[in-house]
């Protein structure tokens, strides 16, 4: 398994994860909604980041976080705001490498 960054070309197979993340919170959110979001997280002056979980390939998961300013410290903070992975996938690790990569973004961030 691969945590990486989303790319531009990954749209396609990101979008079922998005889709089904939002079946799983009984919500729909626009497309409009939805291509705004995803050209932010390909935007580097963006705050918002997509990672995503890939296998063979695949993609089998993502997560979504925002770094954000604070009115308590210095330095920003970072939100995990959406975690997925395939049902099939879950309780292997998946979703516990995605955090781990934000984990990993944040700590190099403040560094």
């Amino acid at each position: 398994m691969q945590i990486r960054l989303a790319q531009d070309a990954d749209f396609a197979q990101w979008l079922p994860l998005w889709k089904g993340y939002q079946t799983f919170y009984k919500t729909d959110i626009a497309e409009s909604v939805t291509a705004l979001t995803w050209k932010r997280f390909l935007d580097p002056a963006e705050p918002m980041h997509c990672a995503v979980a890939e296998i063979d390939g695949a993609l089998v998961g993502m997560v979504h976080y925002i770094y954000h300013r604070s009115c308590w410290t210095a330095g920003d903070y970072v939100y995990l705001q959406d975690l997925f992975t395939l049902s099939n996938l879950r309780g292997k690790g998946v979703g516990r490498a995605l955090i781990e990569h934000v984990y990993a973004s944040a700590a190099h961030e403040a560094a």
